[in-house]
This record gives C-alpha cells, structure tokens and sequence, in this order.
C-alpha cells in the first residue's frame, strides 16, 4: 500500500502542467456571467452551465492525454525499465498510473464543476439537505448521477490507453482489440434493444451495469497482465492485454445477452401474481399480464392455455408496471384466433405491428404485416381470416393475416376513452366509440362497408357535459348499446339503438342509486344490478329494454355481474360496506329462474362482466371456460365451480 501512495504521488506531480491548466479552467465559469449578452440570465445560471460544458471538455481532453501516456510511451521510449528495476510489482506500477490518471480527470471535473454547483443551489451541505443520515447531506444527490458522472471518463482513459499501445507497437493484435470491441458493443446493444422492446427498465439498468463491470474489469486487468507478461517489450504487453481485453469484452456481450434471453424467456410457470386477464369468448385461452419471477420491472402479456398451463408470449405492456392502457387484443368469437399490438421498439410511443396466431397446441404468431402508428386508442376484431383495425383516425379491414386490404377509411382523429368494433351481417364492420369532440363528449358509430369501400356514419350524438364520460358496451350482433351515464352510472343506464342513436329504453333513473351494474345476456336479455339503500336488486328486462322482473340479491352497495354459468345461473361480486369503514367482497350466484341467492366465497371478483364502471357485452358464451375465471384478491387467478369450489389456476406455484 505505501509503494501504491509513493508511485501515485510521484505521477500526479508529474502531472503538475494539467493540474495547473485545470485550475484556470475552474476560474472561468465565474467570469462567464461579464461576457455580452449574459446580463439577461441569472449569474449562477450561467456559471453553472459554463463549468458543466468546460467540466464535461476539461475531462475528455484530459482522458485521452492521461490514457494515451499510461505505459505506451514510457516502453515506446524505454523509462518503462526504470520502474520495472525497482523492487515494485508490476501491478503496483500499473495500479499507481491508474489511480493517479483517475484522480486527475475526475478532480479536474469536480474542481470547475462543484463549486458552481453549490453557489447554484444545487447541492447543500446542510443535514437536513437530505432526509436520513447527515452524512448522506452531500453524498445523497450525487448518487443518481454517480455512474454517468465516473464511468464515461474512466472507460475513456483505458480505452485510450489501449489503442495507443497497438498503434505505438504496431501489431496486429490491434484487431483483435477492434474486433472484440465491436463484438461486445454489437452484443450489448441488442441485449439492451431487446430488453428495451420489452419495457424491462430496471433489467435495462442491469444489464448495463453486467457489461459495464465486465468490460471495465477486462480493461483495467489487461494493463497489469500486460506488463507482468511484457515486461519492456512494447509487442508483448500489447499482446497480452488485447488477448485479455478481448476474453473480457466477449465475457461482457455474451454475459449481457445470457441475462437478456433470460429475463425475456418466461412462461406461465414464472407469473407469481396475476394484474389483468382478458379472457376468449369460447374454448381455453386467456390473455395474462402480471408479476414475473426474480423480474422487477417486466411484465409482457402472455397468452395460457387454461387446460395445460402452455404459453406463449405475446409483448410488452404499453405503460409500465402499475400504470398505462391495457393491451390491444382480440379473440375471434370461436376463441381460435387472437390479434395483438407488438411494439416493433420501446413499448412507449413506437410504432405496432398487428399480429395474428391461430390457438393450438403449436402457436406461432404470424410474422405482423399492418403497422399501427400508436397503440393507445386502437382497438382489434380478428373474426375467421379477416382482421379489423380501428386507430384514432383510420378504420381498416385486412385479410391473410394484414398481407391483404380489404378496405379502409379516414376518421375524424378524436381521442377516444371507449370503442368496439362488431362484425355485421354481409360482411360489414361496425365501429362505436365515445370521444371528446370539441369540449363535448358524443357517441359516434361509423360502418364500414367493404364489399363498396365507402364508409357511413351512422350516430353522433352528444351527452350532457356533467364531467363524467359516459362507458358504453356494444352487444355481440352491434346492433345495441349499453350506456352507463356519471359516476359509477349513478346517473342512469340507457339501451340505445347502435343504428340510429335513438334510446329504445331508460333501464336506470339517477334517482339516487349508489352503483348500477348493466350487461347483456347471451340470448338477448338485459341484467342490471341496483344498489339502493344498502341492498342490490337485480333488474332483467328483454332485448328491447321492456322489463320483466326484479330479484332481490341481499345486501350490499354495487354488484360485479360475471358471465352466466348456464340459462339460469348468474354469478355476481357483492361490495358491501362493514363496520368499521371496511369493504367486503363476496360472490355469489343467482337462479334467475327461481330467484334463489347463494353465497360461494369472499374476495373473488370475475375476469370479465360488467360493473359501475364498464357495462357488459355478451361476447362470452354461456357457460365457456371464462365465466368460471376469478380473481382472489390475493393476486391469484382460480376457477370456480357451482358448489363454490376453488382450483388454483395462476399462478402455478405460490
């Protein structure tokens, strides 16, 4: 250690013209603020940005001057043999020019830097500066910042080095030096790539922090080998450092892409918790988003066959773990097909493809052939080989899997909080949406005709501007509408006609109710749970609004209606207030035959239905796998029968 502190003070004096060059360069961001055409900008604005640009120069000029005067000229002009002779490793010596080149860099930027910083603001000393230990008061605010702030000069100072020891040998071993350079930075930019188009962002971080560590190991070892094996001989301490910097950058794009392929290769084994679930009208599948094992921040869709637990991985979600839209899919109406956004770059604004899989026991998606621009506000509808794309400003039908254009058309681009897409007798496609519309909220339907390629409008219709938007939901022929109206639809449920906007029925008053739950029924009916009073009532009525008759649920505030089991059975998730303030949640079903409630369990929530907040369609057939589905509230997904019997479904091992 004192051999260390000997030879690093003895290079730092040697580097006394730097250090004084350093220094004047520290005086000039406080003068900065006389230059013309300043006196308009705060002072300590002005000197702040005139240290970071001089800091961030300062620093370049200095690693590569340092880097490139390491061990190279000392051997190119025979001084090497002077330290060698000494009774000093020659790790020491190595480990001393280092430190001594590091010091000078990163003082030189800390000195111009720093003290603009604290006349600023920008950094205190006071210990309440920082929440925590005082000794953090300082240190605190630099640690985001740490690794862009050191490691950028540091790598620039070794690989300065190492190119001036090829170039001054002149070996070939320089291309190895190159080619391993090359190779990592190609393998590391597409592990970060993939990771990138996935919306792994903490195992971004990560895989940067593998690499880096790796390849800034295999440089600095490189010098030290490199003279311990060359000794004075310029040839050979290249020669020994490039063949170990180029196992090191290796290890580093290769250690980079193993961690990428694992994060990325998940299935439905490593979902520990499960978020959202959308789930196909008829047979098995259903589409999964949740928390992945040993994975902080990827959460990619995947799509499970609930009878075997096989999977397959659909993309990254298009908002981050908590928080952002839900992802574009569609099941076809037989539950055989499916259609998707993949992000073709980062899940956050870059452009989609449509990508279409035919379900099975082999799943392959297809290689995409539609490009959607933006994936918020679009919508799917995948029915036999034709796929439907309703964007903020474009309506398109395709066919073989987007290779083909059946017909498209031009919307007004308007941001829309609600629409659905419906494919109508003859081939047609209906599209429904509630949008903003020039500080109005209405409801429009277009249809898209694609034998003729033309486009009709259909509805436009504006609601009261009560500042709540309306949710709507769109029965399986698209030939009405479900429109919830306030808050939690306290301010009625309509039945409108989806042709012609008009409203066929008022299902629901705003008289008071604190929660109205309205979805279709498979054969045409109407169900809409009511909540007045502390007790829900369940209102049936036919396909044209008229009412048939009302059963009485038991206390609670709201209802969640699930999809029906059979003709007759309807499941449903009580929200009832307890003492206390708490909420309960229970399920239960109902006979609508003979009105007969029974309780099944606590805390479980149907995948799919309606509930104040979205009403129902009647896509789900009755009795499908997806009417058994239910969330527990434990973050797991399981499978109910009649008798209340829960099966584990997801995740698979807790």
């Amino acid at each position: 250690m004192r051999a260390l502190a000997l030879v690093t003070g003895r290079e730092l004096r040697a580097y006394a013209p730097a250090w004084i060059a350093a220094l004047v360069a520290a005086l000039l961001p406080w003068l900065a603020p006389l230059l013309p055409n300043t006196s308009s900008q705060p002072a300590a604005e002005v000197r702040l940005g005139t240290a970071l640009v001089l800091a961030g120069l300062l620093g370049l000029i200095l690693a590569l001057f340092a880097g490139a005067g390491l061990i190279a000229r000392d051997l190119a002009e025979g001084r090497m043999g002077f330290f060698l002779a000494l009774p000093l490793h020659a790790r020491t010596v190595w480990a001393a020019r280092v430190l001594a080149a590091a010091i000078l860099v990163l003082g030189s930027m800390a000195a111009i830097a720093l003290p603009a910083a604290f006349a600023a603001g920008e950094l205190s000393l006071r210990p309440d500066a920082f929440t925590g230990s005082p000794a953090l008061s300082l240190l605190g605010p630099l640690f985001p910042a740490a690794a862009l702030v050191l490691l950028p000069p540091l790598f620039l100072l070794l690989l300065a080095h190492l190119l001036a020891t090829g170039l001054r040998s002149r070996s070939p071993w320089l291309l190895v030096d190159l080619a391993g350079l090359a190779l990592c930075g190609l393998l590391v930019a597409r592990s970060l790539s993939r990771l990138m188009r996935g919306g792994a962002v903490i195992e971004f971080a990560i895989c940067i922090a593998i690499a880096a560590a790796l390849a800034l190991t295999a440089l600095l070892s490189s010098g030290a080998v490199g003279l311990a094996r060359g000794g004075v001989l310029l040839s050979r301490v290249h020669r020994a450092q490039a063949i170990v910097v180029a196992v090191g950058l290796l290890a580093a794009g290769l250690a980079s892409a193993g961690f990428a392929q694992w994060v990325l290769a998940v299935d439905a084994g490593d979902i520990t918790a499960v978020g959202e679930v959308q789930a196909a009208p008829r047979g098995p599948w259903i589409a999964v988003r949740g928390d992945v094992r040993h994975r902080p921040s990827y959460t990619p869709w995947l799509l499970v066959d609930s009878r075997n637990g096989s999977s397959l991985r659909l993309g990254a979600a298009t908002g981050g773990r908590d928080v952002g839209p839900s992802l574009p899919l569609a099941f076809s109406s037989d539950g055989r097909r499916a259609a998707w956004l993949r992000p073709q770059g980062a899940p956050y604004g870059s452009p989609n493809d449509a990508v279409a899989v035919e379900l099975g026991d082999a799943a392959h998606p297809s290689e995409g052939g539609v490009e959607v621009e933006k994936a918020w506000g679009t919508s799917l509808l995948i029915e036999g080989d034709r796929l439907a794309i309703a964007e903020a400003g474009r309506l398109s039908v395709w066919t073989d899997d987007g290779r083909r254009l059946l017909a498209a058309a031009e919307l007004p681009r308007n941001a829309a909080g609600w629409q659905e897409l419906r494919v109508l007798p003859g081939g047609g496609v209906r599209l429904a949406r509630i949008a903003d519309v020039a500080e109005s909220v209405r409801l429009q339907v277009w249809d898209l005709d694609v034998a003729a390629r033309r486009l009709l409008a259909r509805v436009d219709r504006q609601f009261a501007a009560d500042g709540t938007a309306p949710r709507a939901a769109l029965s399986a022929d698209g030939t009405r509408l479900l429109v919830a109206l306030g808050v939690g639809g306290r301010g009625g449920v309509e039945l409108v006609d989806a042709a012609t906007g008009a409203t066929l029925a008022g299902l629901v008053t705003a008289s008071g109710q604190s929660g109205a739950s309205a979805a279709f029924l498979p054969g045409g009916g109407i169900a809409v749970a009511v909540g007045r009073d502390g007790a829900l009532t369940l209102q049936l009525h036919d396909r044209n609004g008229a009412p048939l008759r009302e059963l009485p649920l038991g206390d609670g505030r709201w209802a969640w209606l699930g999809s029906p089991w059979s003709a007759e059975l309807l499941p449903f998730t009580v929200y009832a207030r307890q003492g206390g303030g708490g909420v309960q949640h229970e399920l239960r079903i109902v006979n609508l035959a003979s009105g007969q409630v029974r309780r099944l369990g606590a805390r479980l929530a149907p995948v799919g239905g309606a509930s104040p907040w979205w009403p129902g369609d009647d896509r789900v057939a009755v009795g499908a796998p997806a009417s058994r589905l239910f969330h527990d509230g434990h973050g797991a997904l399981v499978r109910v029968d009649d008798a209340g019997r829960q099966e584990p479904l997801l995740p698979t091992r807790r």
